[in-house]
C-alpha cells in the first residue's frame, strides 16, 4: 500500500505538468499518418471521429451539430413556465424559435386582464438561433421602426405594431444562455432599459449558417458578428449582467421548474463574505424574507407594498434568489413609478 500511494505521488506532478504544456503538434494529416503507420491496430475511423470531436470541443459555439438533422421548424410550446407573482409577471422562454413571440403575446394579453405592473423574462438555459423572432419580443416594448439587429450583412427591423408595453422588465440570464436569447437580452438593455439579472451568457450570438458535411451531417457555423444597432458588437465573451447574483448551477435548473424549492440549512460559513455581504444565495434568501416579516410587522394599518400585494404573500415563499433579485427590482420600479 505504501508503495501505491507513493507512486501515485510521484505520478501526480507528471500528470499536472503534461496537462499545463501541451507542445505545439504537428499538422493533423501528418500526425494521423505516424499513428495510423505506426501504433498497432490503430484505427482511422475512430481517429477520425476523435479528431473531430475534439475540434468541436475547441470551437465550443461557433460551431455545433444541427440536433435537427430534418430540417423541420422547432415545436412549441416555447414558454416552459409562466405565473403572476403579485402583480409581476413572470415566464421562462425554454427556447428562442419561430413562434415564441405569439406565445409571449398571448401571455401578455392574459396577464393585462389584470393589474400588471412589471415582467421577469427569464432567459436561463434558453438557446436558440431565431434572431428575427428575438426582434419581435423585444419590440413589444419598444414599438418603433428602426434597424435592430445587424446579422452579418443582413439588417433586422423592428416595425410600429401597436402600442408599447409601457413598463419595466427584468432579464434573467446565466451561462447557458445562448445564442437569440442573448441578443434579446441585448435589445431590450439597450433600448427599452431592461434590466439583466443573473451570470455572464454563454457568447454564443452569432450569425450561422449551415453546412452539410459529405456524410450528410448539418454543421451550424458561426459566419459572421451581430450588432446592435450601429453600436454595440456581441461578442464571445457574452452579456456581463447589471446584477451578478452567485448561484449553483444544479440548484438554478431545479428554481426554474420551482421557485419555492427550499435549498438546505444556513451555515455560518454562508452568512457574510469578507466584506459582510451574504456569503452565498441561500443567506440572501434568509435576509429577503426576513425584511419582508420586519415590514409586515411593523405595517399595522395592514397597508400593502408597492406591488399591490402583501410582501409575505409574493416573494417571501420563493427561493430562487436570482428571481428574488429581480422581483426586489420590480418593486423598486414600481415604488419610484409612483411617487
Amino acid at each position: 500500500m505504501k508503495s501505491l500511494i507513493c507512486s501515485l505521488l510521484l505520478a501526480l506532478p507528471l500528470a499536472s505538468g503534461l496537462q499545463a504544456e501541451t507542445p505545439e503538434l504537428p499538422p493533423f494529416d501528418e500526425l494521423r499518418k505516424i499513428i495510423l503507420s505506426n501504433v498497432d491496430g490503430a484505427d482511422g475511423a475512430l481517429l477520425n471521429q476523435s479528431a473531430g470531436e475534439a475540434a468541436l470541443e475547441a470551437f465550443g459555439n461557433r460551431v455545433s451539430i444541427v440536433s435537427n438533422q430534418g430540417g423541420e421548424a422547432a415545436e412549441g410550446p416555447f414558454v416552459s413556465r409562466s405565473e403572476m407573482i403579485g402583480t409581476f409577471g413572470y415566464l421562462h422562454l425554454g427556447q428562442l424559435e419561430e413562434g415564441a413571440a405569439q406565445e409571449f403575446d398571448a401571455l401578455i394579453a392574459e396577464w393585462q386582464k389584470k393589474e400588471l405592473n412589471g415582467i421577469v423574462l427569464d432567459l436561463r438555459f434558453t438557446r436558440g438561433f431565431d434572431y428575427e423572432e428575438a426582434v419581435s419580443i423585444a419590440n413589444r416594448f419598444l414599438n418603433k421602426d428602426d434597424v435592430m439587429l445587424h446579422l452579418g450583412r443582413t439588417a433586422l427591423r423592428a416595425t410600429i405594431k401597436g402600442a408599447a408595453l409601457q413598463m419595466p422588465v427584468v432579464v434573467l440570464m446565466n451561462a447557458q444562455t445562448a445564442g437569440a436569447p442573448e441578443a434579446l437580452g441585448a435589445l431590450l438593455r439597450h433600448h427599452s432599459s431592461g434590466v439583466l439579472v443573473g451570470s455572464d451568457s454563454a457568447g454564443a450570438a452569432h450569425f450561422y449558417r449551415t453546412v452539410k458535411t459529405s456524410n450528410g451531417l448539418k454543421l451550424r457555423v458561426a459566419n459572421g458578428s451581430i450588432r446592435l444597432g450601429d453600436s454595440l458588437t456581441l461578442t464571445t465573451d457574452g452579456l456581463t449582467p447589471d446584477v451578478k447574483v452567485k448561484t449553483d448551477f444544479k440548484l438554478e435548473k431545479e428554481w426554474i421548474v420551482n421557485p419555492r424549492l427550499q435549498p438546505t440549512k444556513t451555515t455560518a460559513e454562508d452568512r457574510e463574505d469578507l466584506f459582510g455581504r451574504p456569503g452565498t444565495e441561500r443567506e440572501l434568501v434568509r435576509r429577503h424574507n426576513e425584511i419582508n416579516q420586519r415590514i409586515e410587522k411593523s405595517d399595522d394599518n395592514g397597508e400593502e407594498d408597492a406591488s399591490g400585494e402583501d410582501a409575505s404573500a409574493t416573494s417571501d415563499e420563493i427561493h430562487d434568489p436570482v428571481l428574488i433579485r429581480a422581483l426586489d427590482l420590480l418593486k423598486a420600479f414600481s415604488i419610484v413609478k409612483g411617487r
